[in-house]
């Protein structure tokens, strides 16, 4: 039979409960459920998720409303540690603030509505700009480009190394020798390891977030910080 009511961990938090983790952060090891945020355990474990989620950060020329924007997203992500719920909420509010960067940068570039050119527009027909187009022009124009992702890197030194190893597997079957000893950071990046497109498919994936998000979605997410690091990048490169 069906337990009625809440789970305690999807309820306001009392005044005896509001300053404890919530109990899923446990299951992660980053915070001890029966232990207040004043304990030394969970102190040392919030000191490591602020350092954490303090290295995104954007440049100064960023305008000073979307910066405001993008911390708010990134106390969501810290307060999550007492509200497991948070964290869908914090991506929300990151996309959000790529969209509103995206749009208070591009808004002069990017011409107006023409209804003989549909296929063609950024703008509807009301001349609002979105996510989804504002990222389509960002990738059209070049804006910002797959080499501007760490993320992408990290691929492409992956390919490269997976490229060496087979080579070194080759080697071992053609040649008959015993064993290839090698430093795992001795490789050379050549053209077909940065066959991968990163941001093209994010011009996609991000708007169909932001919409599972602001229209209501009952799932939790693993927590992450990827979402600060796109939305980090992609602002960071069109204000330098």
């Amino acid at each position: 039979m069906k337990k009625s009511g809440l789970n305690p961990a999807e309820k306001l938090r009392t005044l005896e409960s509001f300053a404890f983790p919530d109990p899923r952060e446990e299951g992660f090891k980053r915070g001890i459920s029966d232990q207040n945020c004043l304990s030394a355990e969970n102190q040392k474990l919030l000191g490591k998720r602020i350092q954490i989620i303090d290295q995104f950060k954007l440049i100064d020329t960023v305008p000073e409303k979307v910066q405001v924007q993008f911390e708010t997203a990134k106390n969501l992500y810290l307060y999550a540690w007492f509200v497991y719920r948070f964290y869908p909420v914090a991506e929300r509010q990151a996309l959000s603030t790529l969209e509103m960067g995206l749009r208070e940068k591009l808004d002069p570039l990017i011409p107006t509505y023409d209804k003989t050119k549909k296929q063609a527009n950024y703008r509807n027909r009301f001349g609002d700009l979105t996510l989804a187009p504002l990222l389509r022009y960002v990738h059209d124009e070049k804006l910002v480009v797959n080499e501007d992702f760490e993320l992408w890197w990290h691929r492409v030194k992956m390919n490269a190394k997976a490229r060496r190893n087979r080579m070194h597997t080759e080697k071992l079957l053609n040649e008959e020798v015993d064993s290839i000893v090698f430093d795992d950071d001795d490789f050379t990046i050549e053209g077909q390891d940065k066959d991968y497109d990163y941001f093209g498919p994010l011009t996609k994936s991000l708007p169909r977030s932001r919409n599972t998000h602001s229209h209501g979605t009952s799932s939790i997410m693993p927590p992450g910080t990827i979402i600060f690091e796109i939305t980090q990048t992609i602002l960071n490169k069109i204000y330098s």
